[in-house]
């Protein structure tokens, strides 16, 4: 993805952060910190994975430094998890997880999740869904709870309508060209 990225133009980042370590709110210290120290940019764009987007969207419901500097110009949240996951619900319960996991965890679950800001509805959001090995490997389970209503109103499509679904077959969904080409489309029109 970097590599496509920085082909085609795109002053590309990729920021590794610690989350099984580390709380959102510390994250988004080591995130605010990078964007302040940012040079030469009038606009930026993220596309995160899982997780990221309520990382994300905490980042930027708070004011920082970074936010007067440059512009928020479009987000992209692959398997976003923006109304929580009832996975790392029941994994939370569990101490041996909430150690391996470190506090994101928790901070991950639906009603955790609520908690957080959405985006600004001005803000050009797309969200791609694909199969991981993860969900494949977890799908004899997940099949057993179909029939169970979750706890949230809100369904990750509420949150965009610019909305696609990539067959994956990939171990890493962003060396699938697939996920590539639709995030250079979005970055590039913005659908």
């Amino acid at each position: 993805m970097l590599k496509e990225l920085n082909k085609k133009g795109f002053n590309v980042a990729a920021i590794n952060y610690p989350s099984t370590k580390k709380s959102i709110e510390n994250i988004n210290k080591q995130l605010e910190f990078f964007l302040t120290h940012c040079e030469d940019i009038t606009k930026v764009s993220f596309i995160t994975q899982g997780t990221g987007c309520l990382i994300l969207r905490d980042l930027i419901s708070k004011s920082y430094g970074w936010q007067e500097k440059f512009k928020l110009n479009k987000v992209i949240n692959i398997n976003p998890i923006n109304c929580g996951s009832d996975f790392f619900e029941l994994l939370s319960r569990c101490k041996i997880f909430s150690l391996i996991f470190g506090p994101l965890l928790k901070e991950a679950t639906p009603n955790s999740a609520r908690s957080i800001s959405k985006l600004p509805t001005d803000i050009n959001l797309g969200l791609i869904f694909c199969d991981t090995w993860l969900t494949r490997l977890l799908k004899p389970i997940t099949n057993k709870f179909k029939s169970v209503k979750l706890k949230s109103d809100t369904v990750e499509t509420d949150f965009s309508d610019k909305t696609i679904y990539i067959k994956n077959k990939d171990y890493n969904i962003f060396n699938n060209p697939n996920t590539i080409s639709a995030c250079l489309n979005f970055l590039s029109k913005g659908s």
